[in-house]
């Protein structure tokens, strides 16, 4: 769809002139450079809300025992789709 769309778009500025050729050619190389920085750091700011950061340095042991602590107990109880 997207090479459909670009050709046709060519075909639209094919008749322009060189001067304006290469004046679009900046505009859309400067667009893609502006896109590429903001996806780097859009891709890096996803990555890190995939994942919980601890809040502070305690030790394996105690962030083991505070989520433990906060587990609710209660279990599961299976329902029958029958």
């Amino acid at each position: 769809m997207s090479v459909r769309l670009a050709h046709s778009y060519f075909d639209m500025l094919k008749s322009l002139g060189s001067e304006t050729k290469l004046h679009l050619i900046k505009m859309l190389t400067d667009s893609l450079l502006k896109n590429e920085g903001k996806d780097n750091v859009a891709k890096s700011e996803t990555l890190e809300s995939l994942f919980g950061v601890w809040a502070d340095d305690s030790d394996t042991d105690k962030i083991l025992e505070t989520i433990k602590d906060k587990r609710s107990g209660t279990t599961r109880h299976i329902v029958s789709l029958d």
